[in-house]
């Protein structure tokens, strides 16, 4: 029995493959929308799903000391409970200056946030003109760190750098690159025993200088009126510092460049 000729065939197909490529593309055109549409929700979820309390503000530094420890407690807890780093760097001290070493710190070079079992007590203690609260902390590892959480003229703010230690260079890296360019770092810095002290000439005191997060001692060198502020402060003793330090070829250690100051805390 004969169904059609070949050209009402050939029309037939055309008319098929017409309508197939009608409905491919009203598929591919419906697909789209709808993936613009999980985009664009997905999108607001994203943005909102981490809402952002605003920082409580406080109209004066607290009459009594353990005021001060609440409200301190109160910050620390509002920065390890934030969702995200928007809500973390709510919670600092000095945030404009210290917002963008944050994100060099946890974002760029991939270091996790501290991840906190236990707090202590908290004392809320002067030091000159600045006002804190002084926390111990100690992580799921069993490692203690101290905290400082420090009084920002209207409210408690965590001081980060001390906390995390913060260096324009990791200290693995420092140490094993050996960057003749400087680099601040916060490190403990103390006494080197004689025997220890390398031979670079009478112009060049040496100390040693670790880092918190490391077992490693290092000689480091100081030279002109800086050995001359240093020496003092470390008779005896091991001292937080933030420093610049390089590598220096020609005596072939690292060299204080500059200290910034006592402590972490600028």
């Amino acid at each position: 029995m004969i169904i059609g000729s070949p050209e009402e065939d050939w029309d037939s197909g055309k008319k098929r493959s017409g309508h197939a490529v009608k409905v491919v593309l009203l598929v591919l055109v419906l697909a789209g929308l709808v993936g613009t549409w999980i985009f664009i929700s997905g999108h607001v979820l994203i943005e909102t799903r981490e809402p952002v309390d605003p920082v409580p503000f406080v109209d004066r530094y607290p009459s009594e000391p353990e005021e001060a420890v609440r409200l301190a407690r109160e910050s620390w807890e509002r920065f390890v409970e934030a969702p995200g780093l928007s809500g973390r760097v709510l919670e600092v001290r000095d945030r404009e200056r210290v917002e963008p070493l944050i994100e060099d710190f946890h974002v760029r070079r991939g270091h996790p946030f501290p991840m906190m079992e236990s707090l202590s007590e908290g004392e809320a203690v002067t030091l000159g003109e600045r006002r804190m609260v002084l926390f111990r902390v100690k992580n799921f590892s069993e490692k203690v760190y101290p905290v400082s959480v420090e009084w920002a003229g209207d409210r408690f703010a965590v001081d980060w750098e001390s906390l995390s230690a913060y260096g324009t260079m990791d200290w693995a890296e420092l140490i094993e690159s050996r960057p003749e360019t400087t680099h601040t770092m916060r490190v403990y810095l103390g006494e080197l025993p004689d025997q220890l002290k390398p031979r670079a000439g009478e112009e060049w005191s040496f100390f040693r200088m670790e880092h918190r997060d490391s077992p490693e001692t290092v000689a480091i060198a100081v030279g002109g009126k800086t050995a001359a502020v240093v020496a003092p402060e470390l008779e005896g003793k091991r001292a937080p510092a933030t420093i610049e330090v390089r590598w220096n070829p020609e005596i072939g250690q690292f060299e204080i460049v500059r200290l910034v100051s006592w402590g972490w805390s600028l």
